[in-house]
């Protein structure tokens, strides 16, 4: 990919892009799973986040994986649609990643460089899925004026931005996994970094599915919600407290 060596476009089942990461030792890693990047962003997470909204749960969503911003353009068109604003603190290790979506939502500093045409090429498409599933227009407006306002935050590394996050509805928890970022995936780690953040009533959903994050979330008082994973992919969670 022209913006970062370590980053390459895999189109998916779905005609969907994702990109693959590919770590210095050579692990390489897809950001999402090959039968479909956004039909898995769907099933996953758009489907935890109309579960909380419709039984009331905060619209403040931790997003822990900016990625290609499929998660944050789905909560914002899921808000056009109900009329309503929320909250998105969206967290992204890589800088490159941050710093193109802000670019191609145009809410950069005044004169800022454009995105790459080949991230542009990619955000569009996705742009253009999300609003086609939602009925809606808008969307890359929407993400730019909820740059602008703070509506959506993009923050670097997790947790350790994650100071100002308080009351959370619904989390996102999309990050790599524990063989790419193991230490965002330790038991206790993430009981004391989730803790403090979240809403007394509140979900988690994530396509993970790992014996510390079931744990976590009873010990958090969370009921585990079964669910068949996405396209015969080892495990997903959705977890409720409410």
């Amino acid at each position: 990919m022209d913006m970062d060596a370590n980053l390459e476009v895999f189109v998916t089942g779905d005609g969907s892009p994702t990109l693959t990461f590919a770590r210095d030792d050579g692990y390489i890693e897809k950001m999402h799973h090959s039968a479909g990047a956004f039909s898995e962003s769907l099933y996953i997470y758009h489907r935890g986040l109309t579960t909380a909204l419709d039984a009331g749960v905060p619209p403040a969503v931790i997003s822990v994986g900016l990625g290609l911003a499929y998660n944050e353009l789905i909560c914002l068109a899921e808000f056009i649609k109900r009329g309503m604003t929320g909250t998105i603190w969206s967290f992204e290790a890589l800088p490159v990643l941050r710093e193109q979506f802000v670019r191609w939502a145009g809410a950069g500093e005044p004169g800022a460089t454009q995105a790459t045409p080949e991230y542009t090429k990619i955000m569009e498409d996705i742009c253009t899925r999300t609003e086609a599933h939602f009925g809606i227009t808008g969307l890359k407006t929407r993400a730019r004026t909820a740059l602008e306002s703070g509506e959506l935050k993009v923050l670097k590394l997790f947790p350790e931005e994650a100071s100002l996050v308080a009351n959370a509805g619904v989390i996102f928890y999309d990050a790599f996994s524990n063989k790419m970022s193991p230490e965002l995936w330790q038991e206790e780690q993430l009981r004391r970094d989730l803790e403090p953040m979240l809403a007394p009533r509140a979900l988690l959903c994530t396509y993970a599915q790992t014996g510390a994050l079931k744990r976590v979330l009873k010990s958090l008082n969370f009921t585990l919600v079964d669910r068949p994973s996405f396209r015969g992919k080892r495990g997903c969670t959705l977890a409720t407290r409410f």
